[in-house]
């Protein structure tokens, strides 16, 4: 964890992208104030964080690649951008959105088993090993 800063220190915030098999930084963008990142690429089409990604993994683009993003990344916008550009997405995107595929997964539970009874089943499993 960072040191907190106080009044009158200054920090620097970067965001980065990295290889999950090396383990090696790829990617790192120094963030500077709203006014300058407003004039970065992709971010008069995007919003800040998907246009961020995109920076991140330019050098990527086109190669049907698989990008993992913690919740700061994750977005729907940022994964249909991700997308349009050559790239998978994945990661878990913790706001209710619109765009969820509710209707899909309605539509696919009719063929699954019963899953009401599976989680009564395991919870009550749970329960009783916590005993």
């Amino acid at each position: 964890m960072a040191p907190a800063l106080g009044a009158g220190d200054v920090g620097v915030e970067v965001k980065g992208c990295a290889c999950v098999a090396s383990g090696l930084l790829l990617y790192i963008e120094i963030q500077e104030s709203s006014a300058a990142m407003a004039l970065k690429p992709y971010r008069s089409v995007y919003k800040a964080t998907t246009a961020c990604t995109l920076r991140l993994t330019q050098n990527w683009h086109s190669t049907q690649r698989v990008v993992v993003g913690e919740s700061w990344f994750a977005s729907y916008d940022t994964a249909t951008a991700l997308l349009a550009h050559g790239l998978e997405f994945q990661g878990i995107i913790k706001t209710a959105h619109s765009k969820y595929p509710l209707a899909y997964l309605r539509r696919d539970s009719e063929t699954w088993p019963d899953r009401r009874g599976w989680f009564q089943e395991v919870e009550i499993e749970a329960l009783s090993q916590r005993m």
